[in-house]
């Protein structure tokens, strides 16, 4: 549809209008594709998130692990975290915290960059529930 534009708009104008208009649109159909695109790879409960592992556990483990309760599992790859990014994650992880939750575990290993709006972003986590922060980076660990 960009392509069947640009040929129409140099056929009526020139190319270098053309040209803009086609980096115009091929602009702001990456920036919708991105904004509409999710920044979680998955979130789901300890229970779970054994069947994701691929570190060999033993049989207790795995055991221990589906019978616990109350600990949420989120595993990003967004490479930077803002407001925006955290308002996103917010929202696709509110449907599991439920009132027996009571941590929410988020592996940050993908994490480049960090913003004070997206560590702010987690203080809007229930009080009752503990938010444990894993994988992080050495030099985002003292930044935060």
């Amino acid at each position: 549809l960009i392509i069947l534009a640009i040929i129409l708009y140099y056929l009526i104008t020139d190319l270098a209008p053309a040209i803009f208009l086609g980096l115009a649109l091929c602009s702001f159909s990456f920036i919708l594709r991105y904004s509409q695109s999710s920044n979680l790879e998955f979130v789901t409960v300890a229970g779970q998130a054994a069947m994701f592992s691929n570190r060999f556990r033993p049989p207790t483990d795995h055991a221990f692990l589906k019978s616990t309760r109350g600990i949420v599992v989120v595993r990003t790859f967004c490479s930077q975290l803002f407001f925006g990014t955290m308002a996103s994650i917010l929202a696709e992880v509110e449907p599991f915290l439920s009132n027996d939750a009571r941590f929410l575990l988020v592996d940050l290993s993908s994490l480049r960059t960090i913003d004070s709006s997206g560590l702010v972003g987690f203080q809007k986590v229930p009080p009752h529930i503990q938010t444990v922060l894993v994988c992080l980076s050495p030099d985002l660990e003292a930044q935060v």
